[in-house]
């Protein structure tokens, strides 16, 4: 009995430390502790009881807007109909993923914001599109199709 005891302290010493290296190394978590408040300085506000620390989240990516641009966006999908021969091909040359955008003026590599999700431009659309246009990548028609069309504020940010 006193032996099983030992074994699972250990067990669970060891995953905290290693829980604490990962958030340590990678620097992409945070912790919330007794310290956070609400806007009214309560923390019962945000379900936090005093003395409570929670476990690692993400931490919120940090952007900075450098511009807007009033646009329209719409959305495609990787088949032949909607691009060209090599659909799964973005036109800077990287393979197609979530998160891509496709705009004819900004550089490869721009990061813009749409509705609090982040994009990167790596593709071109077809010549007869603006500056004002964007069109988001999808993986399948379908996804694509229900997008539909909208004309919203797009946050350059870096």
């Amino acid at each position: 009995m006193k032996q099983q005891k030992i074994i699972l302290l250990s067990a669970i010493l060891l995953f905290c430390t290693l829980l604490l290296l990962w958030a340590y190394f990678l620097n992409e978590v945070w912790f919330i502790t007794s310290g956070a408040k609400g806007q009214n300085g309560s923390i019962a506000e945000i379900g936090i009881s005093e003395g409570t620390t929670l476990l690692p989240i993400s931490r919120p990516p940090q952007f900075q807007v450098v511009g807007t641009v009033l646009a329209t966006i719409t959305s495609y999908s990787s088949s032949e109909d909607e691009t060209d021969s090599t659909p799964f091909i973005t036109a800077s040359g990287k393979r197609v993923k979530e998160g891509i955008i496709a705009n004819n003026c900004f550089d490869y590599g721009t990061l813009v914001e749409i509705d609090g999700k982040i994009y990167e431009v790596q593709d071109r659309l077809n010549e007869r599109y603006s500056c004002q246009h964007f069109d988001i990548w999808q993986p399948t028609k379908e996804e694509a199709q229900n997008f539909g069309k909208k004309v919203v504020e797009v946050k350059i940010v870096r």
